[in-house]
């Protein structure tokens, strides 16, 4: 099992992600494989929720120097935001 991020996406790319295309025609939708592989890949999906949050973030900051939204430059701060519950 690869620990490091880097070797991690290495093993993934080398070994299971060219078995997954192999079995591509076992799912139904190609929105099946792409969940999929956004779950196994680790990556943070924003849910329309999340994007609520992030906008009411933007517009509450904006309202604080006087305009309609103060936009967040960090994908980062953004993904935090979207991470509270």
């Amino acid at each position: 099992m690869c620990i490091a991020s880097n070797a991690h996406m290495n093993c993934w790319t080398q070994h299971a992600f060219p078995h997954l295309l192999e079995c591509r025609t076992y799912f139904k939708h190609s929105v099946d494989m792409l969940i999929l592989l956004t779950l196994l890949s680790g990556v943070q999906v924003v849910s329309f929720g999340d994007w609520v949050k992030i906008d009411q973030a933007e517009t509450c900051a904006g309202e604080t120097v006087g305009k309609p939204r103060e936009k967040l430059t960090s994908v980062t701060a953004m993904l935090d935001i979207a991470a509270q519950r």
